[in-house]
């Protein structure tokens, strides 16, 4: 790790070198940083999103083939479409319902969710 990062210090070090020798001012390239890395936090999100809403669709679906069932019944084309709009929340959100909720033998009946009755025999 720190091997990483002195190499990466060796990279900034060498650049700003060569900008000085070229005439360029090490000012400027500070000044496309603020830019660059918003830019770079955007793609990262955008991506998070799209991995999070495919990954639930994917979850629902494999739930689906098990007949396991989800949270209302919601299908995979909804549960994605909240994965790309909430990203982790909407994951949470999931985990919850689905995973927390339902795995603790918890049933839905109507608009409730109640414990599930002890087996007869």
């Amino acid at each position: 790790m720190i091997k990483r990062i002195l190499i990466w210090i060796g990279i900034v070090i060498v650049v700003l070198i060569v900008a000085d020798q070229i005439g360029i001012s090490v000012g400027g390239l500070f000044a496309l940083l603020p830019p660059l890395l918003f830019l770079v936090a955007w793609i990262l999100l955008i991506v998070i999103h799209v991995m999070v809403g495919i990954g639930l669709s994917k979850d629902v679906q494999r739930r689906h083939n098990a007949q396991l069932g989800t949270y209302l019944g919601l299908g995979p084309y909804l549960w994605m479409s909240v994965g790309l709009v909430f990203g982790l929340l909407g994951l949470l959100a999931y985990w919850f319902f689905n995973d927390l909720i339902l795995s603790r033998g918890w049933c839905i009946q109507g608009n409730r969710v109640e414990p599930n009755p002890p087996a007869q025999d």
